[in-house]
């Protein structure tokens, strides 16, 4: 669960709901106190993200498979693409150079919105 309600939940911020995110705001305050941003994921942890995404594209025909030290790798008749999953507060921009070729999604874009995942993918 994204946030607790016995104490983040309440009646009154009932509005919010979707948005409470309480892994997120523990990246947050590690970025505050810290000053770093989130280390990259392993690719045991992005494959654990990743697991609703691999079973929709499953589903839709699409073939995946583990792409050490990425997340996936799917293939469909039109080419391949390989995923990772990087921490939803990790500047895309500022990922290492061999994540070049790679389609960077985010723990929250997976969590949160799946479809839009699979727009990201094109393939």
């Amino acid at each position: 669960q994204s946030s607790c309600s016995d104490c983040l939940r309440t009646y009154a911020n009932r509005m919010y709901h979707h948005s409470l995110d309480r892994h997120l705001a523990l990246q947050l305050a590690h970025f505050y106190s810290r000053g770093t941003a989130p280390v990259l994921l392993s690719d045991a942890e992005q494959r654990h993200h990743a697991e609703p995404l691999r079973d929709m594209l499953g589903m839709r025909g699409y073939t995946v498979a583990d792409a050490p030290p990425y997340a996936l790798r799917v293939a469909s008749n039109s080419g391949q693409i390989t995923v990772g999953v990087v921490p939803t507060l990790r500047d895309r921009a500022a990922l290492p150079p061999d994540w070049g070729a790679v389609v960077p999604l985010t723990v929250r874009e997976i969590d949160r919105d799946l479809p839009s995942c699979l727009v990201k993918l094109a393939i």
